[in-house]
């Protein structure tokens, strides 16, 4: 906050700028309405808020976000600024948005199915403070009239009873007889989901809302699973495969490659089933055993075998809700495997489908990374976590003995069941690597160890075929070859270097970068990626930057934090979004000189 002031003193519109950045580009809501409230207390940006507030805030829901964020920061009171920048922004709302948003929760009511039974003495204490942030009362204490129909219906007022009064309402139109005197109500929005909850999930509901165009992009990713296992014709399978391969639809979507991959996991899964659909179903026993492996212990619990305990002790596990739960779904996904509503063939052509949108993802929705860059890749790693939620296609060249081979392997390896499918922490740093590469305007991508560095070559732009080529030469690698003074020399200039590793990185490799910075270049970039949940040292040194954990996100940081064009462009998102300048101004709105980031992907 402290920082927040300072740069609001010689710059006033900049924090709204971010705020705007924030919500459009990176599609992050908390904190681009945090920073909308905060830029309503300061005296140096308050003229600004209402100008910047409709671009900075999507929907209703972040619309009341916003003011209870400030009540709750800053004052119970709301100044000016932000009550005439919200009653803008109100008259932009349609009534599906209104409609969709002003659930009962937002209306601030009491759930109508609480369990009964319950004793007097455990009563949950309700909020009153949230109670005062709904749509009905924010229109009370913002005095909002326009648009009326809106206004009326969620206050619940009557429809006017004769001409004169509609004339008085400020109603647009003709006056409806017919509705003289009805309670007014938002038309109930048509959503993939209340469809779905109402309807069920079968078929019949998914091919409803594939024929209305119903059903969003990533909604549609999601329930892949759903989609298949329910049977929906082949007409409707034809119409996902061809949203799954349209270079159009993949780029909107502004997913990144590891969403289709999550999707990819899926299908490989029930391809899984489909193959052992023609054997019987598993004894309960096994079943359980299955789930039980894929539960983590706890000490006392160490020693404790799935595979060696009785039947009887395995059944009693079915009293946790949890388990019984997941024996439930497991059991109805073999079930349905028996059914046979969907083949082997047809998921064939979902994996090639996904292959294909992997491939147009990181081509066009990876953003774009400056300058010469190196990616070192440790091939020296451990074993992960926190397991993803995606998979790599398997390599067709890989024959079967060397599949029980690496199955044998991972079963001693692995306590968790069948964990085939789950990349590890080599792969995962692999395909992270190819995708920060493809994005590169020049790209070195590197293999190391503990002493020595070898450049990897790729013959393909296919992704996934990269993947397997790399992992190749990881296995191939005999560390006899050092490219270490080839790469970091004074004939090659690098502007970014990014390391990708566990959590250990070499004193040899780390000199050979520091070295080189001190040296040759000091304006260049240091990334450490390190996928293991580790702590990291924080660097005093503002051009090294050090990362922890696994996220999709970090694709989009290394491209931002590695482009000094980001700035300009966020100085510029006024002219990006066409907001009015302040009044007086002679600035012209030169939309020719903004200087373009790529859009962030949408998580939901």
């Amino acid at each position: 906050m402290n920082l927040a002031k300072e740069i609001s003193v010689y710059n006033p519109q900049f924090l709204l700028k971010v705020a705007v950045y924030t919500r459009q580009e990176l599609n992050i809501r908390i904190t681009a309405n945090f920073l909308l409230a905060l830029a309503a207390n300061q005296p140096s940006t308050k003229s600004h808020v209402r100008r910047y507030f409709c671009a900075a805030v999507h929907l209703p829901s972040d619309w009341l976000e916003v003011v209870r964020i400030y009540s709750t920061c800053f004052s119970r009171t709301l100044p000016t600024c932000l009550k005439k920048a919200m009653a803008d922004k109100f008259k932009q709302f349609s009534e599906y948005q209104l409609a969709k948003y002003n659930t009962r929760k937002h209306r601030c009511k009491h759930n109508r199915n609480r369990r009964k039974g319950k004793l007097e003495g455990k009563k949950e204490v309700v909020d009153k403070k949230q109670s005062d942030f709904s749509f009905k009362k924010m229109i009370k204490r913002l005095h909002i009239k326009e648009p009326a129909e809106h206004v009326m219906a969620i206050l619940g007022k009557k429809y006017p009873a004769d001409v004169k009064a509609f004339t008085r309402s400020g109603l647009k139109g003709e006056w409806d007889r017919e509705r003289a005197g009805q309670r007014m109500k938002l038309k109930e929005p048509e959503t993939w989901e209340r469809l779905l909850s109402r309807e069920g999930n079968k078929a019949a509901t998914w091919e409803k809302l594939i024929d209305n165009k119903s059903l969003p992009f990533m909604a549609m990713l999601r329930n892949l699973r759903n989609m298949i296992t329910m049977g929906i014709s082949e007409a409707h399978h034809k119409k996902i495969l061809s949203s799954l391969t349209n270079k159009k639809a993949v780029i909107q979507s502004r997913q990144f490659p590891f969403r289709f991959l999550a999707a990819y996991k899926v299908i490989m899964e029930l391809q899984a089933l489909a193959t052992t659909s023609q054997q019987a179903l598993p004894p309960l026993k096994e079943i359980l055993k299955g789930i039980l492996k894929k539960i983590p212990k706890s000490r006392r619990f160490d020693s404790l075998d799935w595979e060696t305990t009785s039947r009887t002790r395995i059944k009693v596990t079915l009293g946790v809700p949890f388990i019984h739960r997941t024996y439930r779904m497991k059991k109805a996904q073999l079930l349905k495997a028996n059914q046979r509503l969907y083949t082997t063939d047809l998921l064939d052509r979902y994996r090639k489908a996904l292959e294909t949108a992997v491939q147009i993802s990181c081509r066009y929705n990876v953003p774009p990374l400056p300058g010469r860059t190196v990616i070192l890749i440790n091939t020296t790693m451990s074993s992960f976590e926190a397991k993803p939620d995606f998979c790599l296609p398997p390599d067709p060249e890989e024959n079967d003995e060397e599949e029980e081979e690496n199955q044998r392997r991972r079963k001693k390896k692995r306590e968790g069941g069948d964990d085939k499918l789950t990349p590890s922490m080599t792969e995962v740093a692999v395909l992270l690597s190819l995708m920060i590469g493809s994005s590169a305007e020049d790209c070195q991508l590197c293999l190391m160890d503990y002493y020595n560095i070898k450049e990897v070559e790729l013959k393909s732009d296919v992704l996934i075929e990269n993947v397997r080529v790399v992992m190749k030469q990881i296995k191939e690698w005999s560390r006899e070859e050092n490219d270490l003074p080839r790469i970091f020399t004074k004939q090659n200039k690098v502007d970014n270097i990014i390391l990708v590793t566990d959590s250990y990185i070499s004193r040899t490799i780390e000199w050979a970068i520091s070295s080189y910075k001190k040296e040759i270049n000091n304006k260049s970039l240091v990334v450490q990626l390190f996928l293991s949940n580790c702590e990291p040292e924080y660097p005093s040194d503002r051009n090294c930057v050090k990362l922890a954990g696994f996220s999709e996100q970090i694709l989009r940081f290394v491209a931002e934090r590695g482009s000094s064009r980001l700035l300009d462009h966020v100085d510029h998102l006024d002219k990006v979004y066409n907001i009015r300048p302040p009044e007086g101004a002679k600035d012209p709105q030169m939309i020719n000189s903004v200087t373009s980031v790529p859009v962030s992907p949408k998580l939901r």
